[in-house]
């Protein structure tokens, strides 16, 4: 469908995604990002059976697939920069090493640039609201440049956290659920997690937030009150 669209057309996205979305219409099992597909099951014969079903719709409508970048029947897939697998999902080694090998900021926009990047492993990433106070208060309108003790800090202890993030599990609506919230001076925490069927309980999502000028003058009844909010909110709890 993309490459029937004119060359440059600035529609063209939003009509292969209305294409997707009717020739996939209903399939639980596939996922799709513009023109990158995802199928999978929870075992081999029902992973088979939603790829059948998939490539079914796709013909149905007259959808071709490039048979050099299908990968078919994998126990571990890269997916819109994660990875994914039985186990749950994680960032990509690319991804993790990416902020590993970000140098220290010698300007505001650098800082951006890195929190841009950080950002996209929030979820992996608990208190990251609060490590990264700091760095953002140098991108505030007219704060002057100052890189000292504080914001190295800031700096080094954001690529740690991420450097040792581990997997999240999948969400399973048949699992026991649990939303755990923390408010600080500076910033909300919430955590999304599950129990597993072996007793133990996973983290699916980390979210975290700073505090206004006005809600860190909140009581800490307050700040609680709004991080049970936040949480809700965040995860549709």
């Amino acid at each position: 469908a993309a490459d029937e669209t004119l060359h440059g057309a600035i529609n063209g996205a939003e009509i292969l995604q209305a294409v997707m979305s009717s020739a996939l219409a209903g399939l639980s099992k596939v996922k799709w990002i513009h023109d990158d597909i995802i199928v999978y099951g929870h075992s081999v014969a029902e992973h088979h059976n939603n790829l059948r079903e998939c490539l079914q719709r796709l013909a149905q409508h007259g959808l071709t697939l490039n048979p050099a970048k299908c990968k078919l029947a994998r126990t571990q897939v890269t997916f819109m920069g994660m990875r994914l697998s039985k186990d749950g999902v994680r960032p990509t080694e690319s991804k993790l090493e990416a902020v590993n090998a970000f140098a220290e900021p010698t300007n505001v926009t650098e800082v951006r640039s890195f929190l841009g990047l950080v950002n996209y492993l929030a979820a992996f990433t608990p208190r990251l609201a609060d490590l990264a106070k700091p760095l953002r208060n140098l991108t505030r309108k007219g704060q002057p440049w100052a890189w000292a003790d504080l914001e190295r800090q800031a700096f080094s202890d954001i690529k740690s956290q991420i450097a040792s993030s581990g997997s999240l599990a999948f969400f399973n609506h048949r699992l026991p659920t649990q939303l755990i919230v923390d408010a600080g001076p500076a910033g909300l925490g919430a955590i999304l997690s599950q129990t597993q069927s072996d007793g133990t309980r996973r983290p699916i999502a980390y979210a975290s937030r700073t505090l206004s000028d006005v809600e860190q003058r909140y009581s800490q009844t307050e700040k609680e009150a709004l991080a049970v909010k936040f949480g809700c909110l965040k995860f549709q709890f």
